[in-house]
């Protein structure tokens, strides 16, 4: 808690958690286990515990819920894809492979449009711009550099030039 900045609760997740994210109200985390190919879905209220488990493709990466918060993207780190969930069902609903020139995710990360996601490259020195409605690839800007951790902040033009 960051009340107090102790302990509250240890929940156990499955073998090499990593990326995680969290629900706007706050009442749920999401969270990646590469090594047991899975994603956690853990209540963070009363409960702290899992209290399901989606079964995800090959070293599940980045995590990342849509702007409405009925879906979830991973990013499959070994199958080079991206897996969609509808969050009322649990189910996986869609599968979107990434371009060539996008290999290894890692990071994922919502835009403030809620209508596109970043996704990082571990492997390329491009990103990936997914739109989250067509789940088509709308660009790869070049970066120059690899990346496997990627996040938005949002700023204005304004600050930018003070």
């Amino acid at each position: 808690t960051t009340s107090n900045q102790r302990m509250v609760a240890s929940i156990p997740i499955g073998p090499a958690p990593g990326f995680m994210t969290v629900s706007k109200d706050s009442q749920f985390a999401y969270v990646a286990s590469k090594g047991a190919n899975t994603v956690s879905i853990v209540e963070l209220g009363s409960k702290r515990a899992v209290v399901h488990k989606l079964k995800t493709g090959t070293a599940p990466t980045g995590v990342a819920l849509n702007g409405d918060q009925t879906k979830l993207f991973v990013a499959n780190a070994k199958d080079n894809s991206i897996w969609v969930f509808d969050l009322k069902t649990n189910e996986k609903v869609d599968e979107v492979k990434l371009p060539i020139d996008l290999d290894f995710p890692g990071e994922i990360t919502l835009m403030p449009d809620g209508e596109r996601l970043l996704v990082s490259s571990e492997a390329t020195d491009t990103v990936g711009i997914l739109n989250t409605t067509s789940l088509k690839f709308e660009e790869q800007p070049i970066l120059g550099f690899t990346s496997d951790e990627i996040r938005w902040f949002p700023t204005t033009s304004a600050k930018l030039n003070q």
